[in-house]
């Protein structure tokens, strides 16, 4: 037994010789790898009765020759050509301006001139004089060619009876106005008639010209494409009326003011294909309404100190494009007018100085279409308005003016927490109802643009600091307020304003 186990024990080293061999050789075999099972019994130690070997595989390749080849692709890498790198797209070029029409000289003495005169102008950002206000009895005719001289004029306001036709005439040549006032003048026919060679001319504002006559309007109708007259508190007559009904352009008219006229000027506006508002004071009654809903395309209509009921609203109603209403100081207009204006699909609705309550009020939470609402001069208590502003149907309005009702801090919380897209809000003269906490609310109201406080005395000034916050308003009208007082306190914190919010303007005046 012990010789078969030697005798074994021989053949196996004789096998496994060259093997060992290797293993004490100091130069290990190239390729050569050693595979072990884990003991079972034992993980940690290795099971050296089961070895494995692989064939030999390819000799590594030699470290010379590996940098060699390295060495010649980076050669090779940098002898191609280079990608350039995209270019960053050029920002776009200012859009030329073309140099103004006039001459700089005239430009300059225009702008000294006007300021002589009080006045106002407009400048382009080409340095081109746009806009011209003057209200002044110091006009000269050598201010007026001057005047005209400036091609580039697109607007100009002038007020007085300084303004005859022979200095107007001195505007024959310009080409570019697109709205011109004469106001107050001693204007006849033809400055009329020089205005309808302008081909621009889209406004006309003509307001207490008494030398125009009814027969002088029909020139109106030649204008090639006016779109508004301001007529108002001039002497002229239904006949004239009829001559301004033959314009096939005009889309406002505004007749405010106009005593002798009657519910037969309405007949003829309505004859008008463009029109789509009409303003009126005095002179029209039920009937006149019942003309107007003839106009195909009449969107808005005001009635100030008409003979109108609450019986017109059944007209109202068969408007076809009807969208916007105001009435004002019309006294047969009641309640029940009120209730019944809740049928139609209006977005705009004035009510003012009516004979209302919160009876007729209350309806108005139904109309779910208001975007401009104006409730002012009326008896309403501050329950009633709660109800309207907080009413769902409500929630979409973006202009609300308040003038001269009993508006309170919790109206003004209503309003905040409910009209999310109110842009322009009027609180003015409330009655001394507001405090510091109307400043806190509205400062919730982020979409806000514009805001009228006027006659609120007693909201703090520094409560109004908190509006600098405010990044989308505009403007602020603050006269008769704390903010708008002239002490040197205050005056500093309205710089600091500008500062906090510089695109805000703070109207202290009007």
């Amino acid at each position: 037994m012990k010789k078969l186990t030697i005798s074994a024990c021989a053949l196996l080293l004789a096998g496994v010789a060259p093997f060992l061999g290797a293993c004490n050789d100091s130069t290990p075999q190239p390729g050569v790898r050693f595979f072990y099972k884990m003991d079972k019994l034992d993980p940690a130690a290795l099971d050296s009765s089961d070895q494995t070997m692989e064939q030999p595989v390819a000799e590594e390749e030699n470290i010379e020759e590996y940098v060699k080849r390295y060495d010649a692709n980076a050669a090779s890498r940098q002898a191609r050509p280079t990608v350039a790198a995209r270019p960053a797209a050029p920002k776009p070029a200012a859009p030329k301006l073309d140099p103004p029409l006039a001459s700089a000289e005239d430009i300059a003495a225009a702008k000294a001139r006007v300021e002589e005169l009080r006045g106002k102008c407009v400048t382009a950002k080409n340095g081109a004089i746009t806009g011209i206000t003057v209200d002044s009895d110091q006009t000269t005719l050598e201010d007026m060619k001057l005047f005209g001289r400036l091609a580039d004029l697109e607007s100009f306001f002038f007020l007085g009876s300084t303004f005859t036709d022979e200095m107007l005439q001195e505007l024959k040549d310009l080409k570019k106005v697109k709205s011109a006032t004469v106001q107050n003048a001693d204007i006849t026919v033809e400055t009329l008639k020089m205005f309808a060679t302008y081909p621009e001319l889209q406004t006309l504002d003509i307001r207490r010209d008494l030398k125009i006559e009814n027969g002088d309007l029909a020139v109106i109708a030649e204008f090639p494409k006016l779109e508004r007259l301001n007529a108002y508190y001039n002497s002229f007559t239904n006949s004239g009326v009829n001559k301004i009904s033959k314009s096939q352009t005009l889309k406002v008219v505004d007749l405010r003011g106009c005593a002798d006229i009657s519910d037969s000027a309405a007949k003829y506006l309505a004859r008008m294909p463009e029109l789509e508002e009409v303003y009126f004071r005095f002179g029209v009654s039920d009937d006149g309404v019942k003309n107007l809903a003839a106009a195909p395309k009449l969107k808005f209509v005001e009635f100030q100190d008409c003979d109108i009921t609450n019986a017109c609203v059944e007209s109202l109603a068969e408007f076809p494009a009807l969208k916007g209403l105001r009435v004002f100081r019309s006294k047969g207009f009641t309640n029940e007018g009120i209730q019944a204006l809740a049928s139609l699909k209006l977005e705009r609705l004035e009510l003012r100085d009516l004979s209302a309550s919160d009876e007729g009020v209350a309806a108005l939470q139904a109309m779910d279409s208001l975007r401009e609402v104006e409730l002012s001069e009326m008896a309403i208590s501050t329950e009633a308005l709660n109800a309207l502003f907080t009413s769902p149907n409500w929630a979409n309005v973006e202009t609300l003016n308040l003038f001269a009702v009993p508006v309170t801090d919790d109206n003004v919380a209503a309003i905040a927490n409910n009209m999310k897209n109110l842009k322009n809000l009027r609180v003015r003269a409330s009655g001394g109802k507001n405090s510091d906490a109307t400043i806190d609310s509205i400062t919730k109201i982020d979409s806000l643009v514009s805001l009228d406080i006027r006659e609120n005395t007693g909201i703090s000034a520094a409560a109004f600091m908190k509006l600098a916050s405010m990044k989308n308003l505009r403007k602020i009208y603050v006269k008769d307020t704390k903010f708008g007082e002239s002490g040197d306190d205050v005056v500093k914190m309205r710089e600091e304003f500008k500062k906090q919010n510089p695109k805000c303007q703070i109207v202290t005046e009007g």
